[in-house]
């Protein structure tokens, strides 16, 4: 006959978070090469006391007394209920080494900030957090001929797997179609092309876009439906945001026309690139901070490296924050345009 509990059993909350804890001690547990079956009517305590090989005064998961294992005394069970459960332990722990393999993936498309430009004229940097293992930000710097530099911050609708994977099929496709002579809104058109064959109008991609010429000192950039980063003009501490000129992409079949904008750098200048995951987050106020804390940190000679980290480390990035509920990425440049 099946295990019984004595009167006065536990309750429907208690047996719940009992369950919490068998759950969590399957996920660690190893099954046999050969798993028995067990007989339908054979105690949870006597299974575990075969399948462990140890006596029932120390059970195999935990080492305490057996009496007060969570393990045995969590619910009554059938043997083929613990296998199954064993088995859905095993299944989660295969896809949690899936997604983790995915996120190291993912995270070599993301520039590494040891290997960004580092020169006279042009120093980026950059920041990239995930909210689950797998995210839709993406960011990047391309070198397109030794005057110029393209830059891209893009946010995929959504969160998760499925934000992850047309992420890392956008990255494709921007590094292949960017060069230093493709017209910016016929770069944005071809995206959308492939963007809206990809996910057939179920996601769609904010994008800003931009290329740096430092030897004219021009910043061309088409803003599509994202965030407008913040440009900080040190010489006349003018604030400039890059708003946006078009509809994301992969909102329509085709968007409408549109020309980019171009700015002239003159000296020593800030760009700061960021997704909704930072300007989204909620101040002491109560209201989203948009771009006040990216302002109240550049509007000052230090390098932009070191205002993002003052400004995440002020935010709890990522560690401490209790608002953050989304992905998180920055793409910040310091701008020298030769004189």
């Amino acid at each position: 006959t099946r295990r019984r509990r004595p009167a006065g059993s536990r309750g429907p909350e208690e047996r719940g978070a009992l369950m919490s804890k068998v759950q969590a001690a399957v996920q660690n547990a190893v099954i046999p090469d050969r798993v028995r079956a067990g007989s339908p009517g054979q105690s949870l305590a006597a299974e575990v006391n075969e399948r462990s090989g140890a006596g029932l005064s120390r059970c195999y998961q935990c080492g305490a007394c057996a009496n007060g294992c969570p393990f045995v005394q969590a619910m009554d069970y059938t043997p083929n209920q613990v296998i199954r459960l064993l088995q859905f332990g095993l299944r989660q722990e295969a896809l949690k080494k899936e997604l983790e393999l995915a996120a190291r993936m993912q995270q070599k498309l993301i520039p590494d900030n040891n290997l960004m430009p580092i020169e006279s004229n042009l120093v980026v940097t950059g920041f990239y957090y995930p909210h689950y293992e797998v995210g839709g930000d993406y960011y990047d710097c391309i070198r397109l001929s030794d005057t110029q530099t393209g830059f891209c911050i893009a946010d995929v609708s959504g969160k998760g797997i499925s934000a992850a994977l047309l992420m890392s099929n956008f990255q494709a496709a921007l590094r292949a179609l960017f060069t230093h002579d493709i017209p910016l809104p016929l770069l944005t058109e071809k995206l959308n092309k492939l963007t809206n064959a990809n996910a057939s109008g179920e996601k769609f991609i904010t994008a800003f876009l931009a290329r740096y010429d430092k030897t004219s000192g021009i910043l061309e950039y088409v803003n599509a439906g994202h965030n407008p980063p913040v440009l900080y003009n040190a010489s006349d501490g003018r604030i400039t945001h890059l708003k946006s000129q078009c509809v994301a992409i992969g909102m329509l079949d085709e968007i409408p026309p549109f020309k980019e904008d171009k700015i002239h750098i003159e000296g020593y200048s800030k760009l700061v690139c960021y997704t909704d995951g930072l300007s989204d987050l909620k101040g002491d106020d109560g209201k989203e901070i948009l771009t006040k804390e990216i302002i109240k940190n550049i509007l000052n000679d230090d390098p932009v490296k070191i205002n993002i980290r003052n400004m995440l480390d002020k935010l709890g990035i990522p560690l401490t924050n209790p608002g953050l509920f989304d992905d998180v990425s920055i793409m910040a440049v310091d701008l020298f345009a030769d004189k």
